[in-house]
């Protein structure tokens, strides 16, 4: 196992390119992310459609957008708006929105009010669930690049000519895994670090809770690039594949928003997600509730993360035995 992870960080040496290529690129995101989202600390934007010129709407909690024609309804489901509000005369508004009931009732009341909205900042998320709802994504994205290797393997036949070796099959998968779980882990806690004490930047979390915070969503994305790089051969194919899924879950999990459905269906595939129950954790951690609290939660992501790694491992153990390999 040990060898397969000495293998993998000498091999950086004669692919630098790339790896340093995707470091930088990471960490300039990371960087920003963490930077920006700490800083702009909103509830979220309002597209305020109206003819009328009387509204005096000033909030410190929500940037609200006053224009004449109503934005595409995909502008709620990209994040660009929260919600979209149409002035229909007579004190009355049309709202649309997919934050929840309890979003849409306060800006009814807000509104109804001679149009001065006054939003108070109790539903805010915080800055530390803010961050790592962010990064999210990205950590979840990272877990297929750093898997580039073993699909390498796979392809060359180098897979096969190691496990010729007095190296086992369970050795090598988790040779790949533990070495992706710390090419992501690494740089974004030193990259935390750095937000904190150069920077002086708020991060919410503690550096105990982000270091198990962290290694939570990282052992997920390990798990899962994994499970993508063995059902799927091509390395680039993986990757379109798992960005495509990781993209759509995380917006619809509420990694950059609060998204609420109240569609049964959708309501329980999104409870189902990982990354929703991630969130769930962050949320309830920073409003000081204890971690033992959310135990369902942990025990969900942990056992979905081993789920995907034994179906990873039995598909290469399957194909290995066939000569695919």
């Amino acid at each position: 196992m040990f060898k397969i992870i000495k293998n993998n960080i000498l091999r950086i040496k004669s692919e630098k390119n790339y790896v340093i290529t995707v470091l930088a690129i990471t960490v300039v995101t990371i960087l920003l992310a963490v930077y920006f989202t700490s800083k702009f600390q909103v509830k979220g934007n309002i597209a305020l459609v109206t003819d009328s010129n009387k509204f005096d709407i000033k909030s410190k909690y929500i940037n609200i957008n006053i224009m004449k024609k109503a934005p595409q309804k995909s502008d709620l489901v990209m994040g660009k708006y929260d919600a979209i509000v149409t002035d229909k005369g007579n004190g009355a508004f049309d709202v649309i929105t997919y934050k929840g009931r309890d979003f849409k009732t306060a800006i009814e009341k807000a509104l109804s009010s001679k149009g001065n909205a006054a939003f108070s900042g109790e539903e805010s998320r915080k800055v530390g669930t803010n961050i790592l709802g962010y990064l999210t994504m990205f950590i979840l994205i990272q877990g297929t690049i750093f898997m580039r290797f073993f699909s390498e393997d796979k392809i060359n036949g180098s897979l096969k000519r190691v496990l010729t070796s007095p190296i086992s099959m369970k050795s090598y998968l988790l040779g790949h895994c533990i070495f992706n779980f710390f090419m992501m882990y690494i740089p974004t806690s030193i990259i935390i670090v750095v937000e904190k004490e150069i920077l002086k930047v708020n991060i919410g979390f503690s550096y105990f809770q982000y270091s198990y915070l962290l290694a939570i969503i990282t052992f997920l994305s390990t798990t899962f690039g994994f499970f993508m790089s063995s059902i799927i051969e091509n390395s680039d194919d993986s990757m379109m594949m798992s960005n495509l899924i990781i993209i759509l879950t995380s917006i619809l999990a509420g990694s950059f928003y609060s998204f609420t459905n109240k569609n049964g269906v959708v309501e329980k595939i999104i409870n189902i997600l990982p990354q929703k129950n991630y969130i769930q954790i962050l949320q309830g951690l920073e409003d000081n509730n204890a971690v033992v609290n959310f135990s369902g939660q942990l025990f969900y992501i942990f056992a979905m993360s081993i789920i995907l790694f034994i179906i990873g491992a039995v598909i290469c153990n399957k194909r290995y035995s066939e000569g695919k390999y």
